[in-house]
């Protein structure tokens, strides 16, 4: 792999993983663990961060990573819950589009 990559390592970045269960968190350590052994890629700590949505216990480590009140996806701004979603991405598109009419 690093003949052909021309580098000795890899980054893993621009992943997006919604997790309802601390069971969950566990499962996803062991795969990015057994992805970053089979191919030298590690995790990009500084790219990552966590959304506690809805009732999420807060106090659950994941990862280490510390939380974060709003979170972009693909342009979406996230947050914990549906309207404050909906208010983060909307809000501004909404009255740029009534701007112009």
């Amino acid at each position: 792999m690093n003949e052909i990559c021309g580098s000795d390592e890899g980054l893993l970045d621009d992943v997006s993983i919604l997790v309802t269960s601390k069971e969950d968190v566990r499962i996803i350590r062991e795969a990015i663990t057994c992805y970053e052994e089979a191919t030298g890629a590690k995790l990009n700590n500084a790219k990552l961060s966590v959304l506690a949505v809805g009732n999420w216990d807060t106090s659950c480590d994941v990862m280490g990573i510390s939380y974060e009140e709003e979170i972009t996806i693909l342009c979406v701004k996230m947050r914990n819950n549906v309207k404050k979603s909906a208010l983060a991405s909307w809000t501004r598109l909404t009255s740029l589009v009534r701007m112009q009419t």
